[in-house]
């Protein structure tokens, strides 16, 4: 007995002398097809106020997903895409996937440990090809550093960066209003509003569930919270986590959080309109001819000193390093026709540009060094001062 004790007590200590010259343990490589995805849907506010409703056509999203543990942090960017919304009615949204290359996992994220939180840029309806000052979308947000070793190499270990650097044309047509339309999501974080998808508990009971399948699970017991909530869903505050079935058993089962991006327009869009007013001839339609004061340009209007370029926080929400220019003309509708159209007090033509936000028109500006806009007609130029 005394020999088989001391035995014992030499093997211990070389198992601890061992574990402690091992300063790196790399994590264990789970196959991707064992891991939990990261699953996401999409909504966008700026289809109309108050709709919420998907995007009306497939749109390409770049996301950097942000994990913490609560002492650690990695960060990861992704590429998805958004199908088009086949119902765009109030609460409709459109599904999310990845490519197989942009696939993620909360496994690599920590696991049950992960608060995730999603920051992502899309320009509505675009579903390939989208580039900014010759970079493309996916390099507008920030890949991250120093990769982590002994798991996915996706996964990321750096300070966070949600910096996107954009610019809109001096020269604007209704095809550089829709390259440039910028939208960002930032709702799925810490102080986010409406971006976790959960099953609400208070607004359905516990009874009653569809006998449909939203994903393979049993028809007859339906109450698992995973399709709970897919059935039923509502939204609320936070960061992505998991959930235990049973709260009471930390180490039961249960699952992670769905996310639900909204997205917003990131830009200002100024729209103008002509009415004839009096001292115009409207006898025929020739006149009220609307002209560029820069030749060979379409007819427009200059904006002067305006945001051209600038960059964004996409977490904040806020814009900085602004840069000004002039933008020389504006996406000019076709001129109004026939008799009821074209006539005084009529809108003739209709004007439309994006630019940077961050401009300020201030009341009490004078003289011509403040001109805001300027345009021509029959031949005559104007100017529009900011305190006009």
């Amino acid at each position: 007995m005394k020999r088989q004790y001391v035995y014992t007590l030499a093997l211990s200590a070389a198992l601890l002398s061992t574990a402690a010259c091992r300063k790196d343990i790399p994590e264990p490589v789970i196959p991707d097809d064992q891991k939990g995805l990261i699953v996401l849907s999409m909504s966008d506010e700026a289809s109309g106020a108050g709709t919420k409703a998907g995007f009306a056509a497939a749109t390409q999203i770049v996301a950097r997903i942000s994990s913490t543990d609560g002492s650690n942090t990695r960060h990861t960017r992704t590429m998805m895409n958004a199908a088009e919304d086949g119902t765009p009615t109030v609460g409709s949204t459109s599904a999310v996937s990845y490519a197989d290359a942009y696939k993620r996992y909360w496994d690599d994220a920590f696991g049950r440990k992960a608060k995730l939180s999603v920051y992502a840029i899309a320009v509505p309806g675009k579903a390939t090809g989208v580039e900014n000052d010759g970079i493309v979308l996916e390099n507008k947000l920030s890949e991250g550093a120093t990769s982590v070793g002994g798991i996915n190499t996706q996964w990321k270990t750096d300070s966070e960066n949600n910096d996107v650097r954009w610019t809109v044309a001096t020269q604007q047509s209704v095809t550089t209003l829709s390259d440039e339309d910028l939208c960002y999501s930032n709702n799925i974080q810490a102080s986010g509003q409406n971006g976790r998808l959960v099953y609400d508990k208070v607004k359905y009971p516990d009874t009653g569930y569809p006998s449909f399948q939203y994903e393979p699970h049993d028809e007859s017991s339906c109450t698992h919270e995973q399709y709970q909530h897919d059935f039923y869903p509502t939204l609320t505050d936070g960061q992505m986590m998991f959930k235990w079935d049973d709260v009471g058993n930390p180490d039961g089962p249960g699952h992670f959080d769905r996310g639900h991006m909204i997205f917003r327009h990131a830009l200002t869009r100024i729209t103008i309109e002509l009415i004839g007013g009096e001292g115009f001839d409207y006898t025929n339609e020739s006149s009220f001819t609307f002209k560029s004061q820069n030749e060979p340009a379409p007819a427009s209007i200059a904006l002067l000193n305006v945001n051209t370029s600038g960059t964004l926080n996409i977490q904040s929400g806020e814009w900085s390093s602004q840069s000004q220019n002039t933008h020389t003309y504006m996406s000019c509708s076709e001129k109004a026709s026939g008799a009821v159209n074209f006539a005084q007090e009529k809108t003739i033509y209709t004007l439309v540009a994006q630019i940077i936000p961050g401009n300020t028109v201030q009341d009490g500006k004078d003289g011509i060094t403040d001109n805001f806009l300027s345009f021509n007609i029959d031949d005559n130029n104007y100017y529009v001062t900011q305190d006009m």
